[in-house]
């Protein structure tokens, strides 16, 4: 199906065009095709569950959804594999290999925006020669033209000696496809200090007369604005002011605050460029790179990345999943279901994967296109290989409905697994297996063990091990420490002191803050206090309590419109642990159940309202 819809939206000499020249109606007809194409395949994993529970699960072992281990959910799961481009365990498991590459070559050094011009020459005599009359409604030459821009982009920074690149592909609501792509540099390439940072990155207008080309490049491509008072009705005005923090101030070097941040030199040349006959400056200039703007002709915002508590939300953004639409429901005349019916109603929004995924779907003609020609919305360099493991005879078994348990028994290889197949080569490494040999080219690739919760037993410890044994040749050698074979991985863990002092919920957390966010953090950080035996709750507090407040500052800013908001150490704890004690209330408990944590000082919920008292307060106690 998918390929007759890119078939028919391929521009023919000879054939018919009256689809392609459809103007409105031919967007429609694009997002209605690629609809269809997707509504086929989500089907099929619709009704051919016990083939993925089975064939597929083995892609979607690596979730950190609490639902995978949660036992109170009863009923049959519709599951959404990770093997399905664009759902949520796709990119999961993308955020995790992207943290993998980030673990392996360190923090990226930029952060590049690449978005499609619909003026580039290419679009336009495209466009011209097909009889058309605007690029906006021949979106799938857009997506043709910008895929091999992008490719050729690409291929550039691979020239350029990059380590290493994690590239997704996104879509505007209504709007043109643009691309996140993240760099790593070379050692002699990293940008360390700010005269490294003003030689690849500006954010100024340059001279007229010395640099023409890269004058009207900046002044038709990366201007901001006018917003503000100058026009309170542009897009990014929220509550009168820019969610973007426009107009920036002038600024004679370049400055890394104190949240690791860059701020660009803007330095007050004079120099201005005319917008909606309003005069703008460098205050208005979106970072760019000089020589990308000038030969790509198209907006590129270029960004100095090296903060360390932002990684993981950086890999969120990039790849966040697809884009969905707003909806409001009006409460109206309702009538009592059946008992029944509203059981079977809860369960499916429960556990109907497939429809989470189609909730309030929002599907772009641009993406629709992308799609439909079959162009990746990922890229990664190196790659990055998943290392799944299992416990003893409790590998993956794969089977259909139709056949018998002889017929599977025959069928199945017990040793045909990675993890198994791995240890047999330790066994045999200078002779080889015959599944598994050593990589005799020399590619980059990165590799990472696939995530345990800490509720899933004896998986969990195993992991903890695997992560300690060296080249072990069966599972006695991991449960061996000091020529004693224990009978389980949770006895091995207590030997080799993995769990002494609550070392091993240190770990959990540890581990976990890697790829979590603040809120999944403190959401497990209740579930090891309730359900875990945690011996020094004040310990594991003390300890973690920075990650899982990383978010309080970033929500406050949000909640009161204050993008300079700060919040000092003490108030970041306190706010942190008001969301632990809300937590534990879904169990019946609160923070003054477990000795040692902090005493809950509440925060004042006028404190961070009122914009006023907010600036005459943030200043540093400790200076003072």
């Amino acid at each position: 199906m998918r390929e007759y819809y890119a078939f028919r939206a391929h521009y023919r000499i000879g054939e018919g065009h009256t689809l392609l020249l459809g103007g409105r109606l031919f967007l429609q007809f694009i997002v209605d095709a690629w609809c269809s194409v997707e509504h086929s395949r989500l089907l099929w994993m619709h009704r051919h569950q016990s083939i993925i529970r089975s064939d597929l699960y083995n892609n979607i072992v690596d979730s950190l959804r609490r639902g995978d281990v949660d036992a109170t959910k009863v009923g049959r799961r519709v599951i959404l594999p990770s093997s399905f481009t664009g759902g949520y365990r796709y990119m999961q498991q993308n955020f995790q290999d992207s943290l993998a590459v980030c673990k392996e070559y360190g923090h990226p050094d930029l952060f590049i925006t690449f978005t499609c011009n619909p003026k580039w020459v290419e679009i336009h005599e495209a466009v011209q020669s097909s009889g058309s009359h605007d690029a906006s409604v021949r979106p799938d030459i857009v997506a043709r033209v910008f895929k091999l821009k992008l490719d050729v982009m690409l291929n550039d920074f691979t020239k350029k000696h990059v380590l290493g690149r994690v590239l997704a592909l996104e879509f505007q609501k209504r709007g043109l496809p643009h691309a996140h792509i993240v760099l790593w540099l070379a050692a002699a390439d990293k940008l360390l200090t700010p005269e490294d940072i003003d030689n690849v990155i500006s954010a100024e207008i340059p001279d007229k007369i010395v640099d023409p080309e890269g004058y009207t490049a900046v002044s038709q491509l990366m201007m901001h604005g006018p917003c503000g008072e100058a026009n309170p009705t542009c897009p990014c005005i929220f509550n009168g002011r820019c969610t973007k923090l426009y107009p920036k101030h002038f600024s004679d070097n370049t400055i890394i605050d104190v949240d690791g941040y860059a701020l660009y030199r803007r330095r007050d040349t004079k120099v201005t460029v005319e917008c909606k006959n309003i005069q703008l400056d460098n205050r208005h200039v979106v970072p760019y790179h000089r020589g990308l703007l000038v030969k790509y002709q198209g907006h590129i915002n270029v960004e100095w990345f090296n903060r360390s508590l932002s990684i993981k939300y950086l890999f969120k953004y990039i790849g966040k999943g697809p884009d969905t639409a707003t909806t409001r429901l009006e409460k109206g005349p309702q009538q009592p279901p059946t008992q029944n019916a509203g059981s079977s109603t809860l369960k499916s929004s429960d556990s109907d994967e497939v429809n989470n995924y189609l909730s309030c779907r929002y599907v772009s003609a641009a993406e629709a296109c992308w799609c439909l020609f079959e162009f990746p919305i990922h890229h990664r360099e190196p790659f990055v290989q998943r290392l799944y493991f299992h416990l003893e005879n409790e590998q993956e078994v794969r089977f259909r409905d139709n056949e018998t348990l002889p017929e599977v028994v025959r069928r199945v290889d017990p040793d045909g697994t990675m993890f198994i197949q791995w240890m047999l080569n330790n066994r045999y490494d200078e002779l080889a297996s015959k599944r598994w040999f050593r990589r005799k080219q020399n590619v980059d690739v990165v590799g990472r063990m696939v995530y345990a919760h800490q509720a899933s037993g004896e998986r969990f410890y195993l992991r903890l091990l695997l992560n300690i044994v060296v080249g072990p040749n069966n599972y006695e050698d991991i449960r061996t420490v000091d020529g004693i074979v224990y009978p389980t991985y949770k006895e091995t863990c207590f030997h080799r002191g993995l769990l002494e002092s609550d070392k091993e919920w240190h770990i959990v957390l540890a581990d976990a803050s890697v790829c979590a966010s603040a809120s999944q953090l403190r959401d497990l950080f209740v579930n090891l206090l309730v359900f875990c035996e945690v011996s020094n709750p004040l310990e594991l507090w003390t300890s973690h309590w920075v990650d899982m407040a990383d978010d309080i500052e970033y929500t406050r800013r949000k909640m009161t419109n204050f993008p300079k908001l700060k919040i000092g150490n003490a108030d970041k704890e306190m706010l942190a642990l008001e969301a632990v004690n809300e937590l534990l209330k879904q169990y019946g408990k609160k923070v003054a159940d477990y000795p040692g944590l902090p005493e809950l000082r509440v925060v004042s919920p006028t404190k961070y309202k009122n914009e006023l008292l907010m600036e005459e307060m943030m200043y540093d106690r400790e200076e003072l």
